[in-house]
């Protein structure tokens, strides 16, 4: 999955569109493996969103060393406030 870029005028919408919803669906199961699922875990309803933030701005492995599935980073597509504006 290539990260898109931000740009004016995107909502959150656009954005999950454009860059998630391939790998987490449009109802949050997951599509390519399990742990790409978000429906019910706790750092998504968490008011902070600091686990989120992280996890989309970092990115994620997951698995056994050698066999790592990953989420890419997207700390290079978004600006500092394009990132706070789309994931607030």
């Amino acid at each position: 999955m290539n990260a898109t870029a931000w740009s004016p005028g995107a909502d959150g919408f656009q954005v999950f569109a454009l860059v998630c919803a391939s790998c987490h669906g449009w109802d949050g199961n997951g599509q390519q493996i399990d742990n790409a699922g978000l429906r019910g875990l706790r750092s998504v309803s968490d008011s902070a969103g600091t686990n989120v933030v992280h996890a989309v701005h970092e990115g994620i492995k997951v698995g056994p060393l050698g066999r790592n599935k990953t989420m890419p980073p997207f700390a290079d597509a978004y600006s500092d406030e394009e990132f706070r504006t789309e994931m607030s």
